[in-house]
């Protein structure tokens, strides 16, 4: 790909050669910038590049390992025709100009660019501060001035080497010297300034480790999410305040980072703080700069969502093996057992009730070490006289503590028999008269029953109403069929002994007509 034709080529290489940058060593001043433009913008890649009449070289990069590359080939030299603009290419397999370009067809897979001019004073543009990714994506007008102001920090810096650079140590100009070294020093104290106001302004948390893993820097969001002064954390080492990272996702991934010299972007549960963080990683020269938010209400979604699959998939489940079986037996225990798993209950259970208020449990699926319950008939009166008339009302019942709900002892002691110490109740109609209830147990500890698991239950107990309705019918439908089948047996039974008699058998109709006589 061509490079655009620019006029004053000569005047902005002139320009370019008058700070002497190129070809110098990393520093973290221009680093920081790098690595802030990536957070930023949420790219994998910053660069700082200054283009030459050969090259592009890259003062400072993030996320790319080589150093140079040939001007001729450069995503970045095409901006240089536009040095008033930011130049964004949301999806470079969409845009013509660069759909078959190396960057894009080969490493780093380039689909997003967004570049930014670094313009001097006199207004050549002798470079670009610029944010790659390999996944599309468009930068909002907050980023688009974010990067802006970083490239004029980068300028700030320039500007400061270039400067510092002429300034001459001769006697006659050793005050004046001195003076505006005071003065650039200054400006360096207002540009850092500068970027620790970014800093504390972020929503996310950020801090800084050097190569001893010991803490340098973190901001006000990171003192507010670990409930922590930042005053007592300075100088000390990550693993040793923090202890319960060591050999976690931020130990692998932390080390990951410094040792091969890219940036990581990970989800970790951090134990320290009972969180769930979204971790983003760089390494920079003077150690690790990471920034993190907590994502616990995302993860409680997600979880949510995903029981909520498990309710809608076990509901279809038992709602399809209702219309396609009439295996009562074998849908009910597929239910208790199906129950079971989703809830991750130690047990859940059937229970038809009688007239008198006794009961059978017809199927369990309890975790093994607990009471077996299966095929036990309960009599308990303690349950008949209290809770049995609210049952046929209606009523669920969730308890969470038996020993804290404030029911009668008699009902506590019957439920310590079987190992409970928290249960999930629903009722089983049959045309609206009570068959049994659909009991789930926690024996291991206490529960706290959540409205998706009470939901799931009353849903569950409905169907289990309508197959015990259905095999309720079916049983009629065979009775009948089966009475019927005994009467037409017994007619041809007497029609063969009419035929048989010796005598003489008639049958008039209400005319007095003959309808049908015997052989005799």
């Amino acid at each position: 790909m061509e490079t655009p034709q620019i006029d004053t080529e000569a005047a902005r290489l002139n320009a370019l050669r008058q700070y002497g940058i190129l070809d110098t060593e990393a520093e973290a001043a221009f680093d920081d910038l790098t690595q802030l433009a990536a957070y930023l913008c949420g790219t994998s890649i910053a660069l700082i590049s200054l283009i030459d009449e050969h090259r592009q070289w890259f003062k400072s990069k993030v996320g790319l390992a080589v150093t140079t590359m040939p001007r001729d080939v450069v995503v970045c030299a095409h901006a240089l025709s536009h040095p008033d603009d930011v130049w964004m290419v949301p999806d470079t397999w969409l845009d013509q100009q660069f759909a078959t370009h190396a960057w894009v067809t080969g490493e780093p897979h380039m689909r997003f660019y967004a570049g930014v001019p670094l313009t001097t004073p006199a207004g050549y543009c002798v470079g670009i501060l610029c944010v790659i990714d390999s996944v599309p994506q468009q930068l909002n007008s907050q980023q688009i001035q974010a990067l802006q102001a970083l490239s004029r920090q980068v300028m700030s810096q320039l500007e400061l080497r270039r400067n510092l650079a002429h300034l001459t140590l001769t006697t006659a100009e050793f005050q004046q010297s001195e003076q505006e070294r005071f003065q650039l020093l200054a400006q360096v104290q207002a540009v850092g300034n500068q970027i620790t106001t970014i800093l504390e302004s972020i929503t996310d948390a950020f801090f800084a480790l050097d190569h001893e893993w010991r803490f340098t820097y973190l901001n006000r969001q990171a003192e507010h999410l670990w409930q922590q002064q930042r005053e007592g954390l300075l100088g000390q080492t990550l693993w040793d305040e923090f202890p319960a990272m060591v050999g976690s996702a931020f130990d692998q991934e932390f080390h990951k980072a410094v040792s091969e010299q890219v940036s990581v972007v990970f989800e970790a549960f951090d134990a320290s703080h009972h969180s769930w963080s979204e971790v983003h990683a760089y390494p920079v020269q003077e150690g690790l700069f990471v920034y993190f938010r907590h994502i616990n209400q995302i993860k409680q979604s997600e979880e949510e969502l995903r029981r909520q699959n498990l309710r809608s998939q076990l509901f279809a489940e038992v709602s399809l093996k209702i219309r396609q079986s009439l295996q009562l037996e074998a849908i009910l225990c597929t239910t208790v057992t199906e129950v079971q798993r989703v809830l991750q209950s130690d047990r859940v259970l059937l229970f038809q009730l009688q007239p008198d208020g006794s009961g059978t449990v017809v199927q369990e699926a309890v975790v093994s070490g607990y009471p077996v319950t299966l095929g036990q008939d309960i009599v308990d009166p303690c349950f008949q006289e209290e809770y049995l008339a609210l049952y046929r009302q209606g009523r669920i019942g969730a308890i969470a503590d038996i020993t804290q709900a404030g029911i009668l002892p008699c009902y506590v002691e019957f439920l310590q028999q079987l190992g409970v110490q928290a249960n999930l109740v629903v009722p089983i109609f049959i045309r609206d008269t009570l068959w049994g209830l659909l009991i789930a147990h926690q024996c291991a500890h206490p529960r706290q029953w959540t409205e998706f698991e009470t939901q799931l239950l009353q849903q569950i107990a409905d169907q289990i109403g309508i197959a015990l309705t259905q095999a309720e019918l079916l049983a009629q439908e065979v009775q009948q069929r089966q009475a019927i089948a005994h009467s037409q047996e017994e007619l041809r039974s007497l029609s063969a002994a009419l035929e048989s008699a010796v005598e003489g058998i008639s049958q008039l109709d209400t005319q007095g007509r003959y309808v049908k006589v015997n052989p005799a």
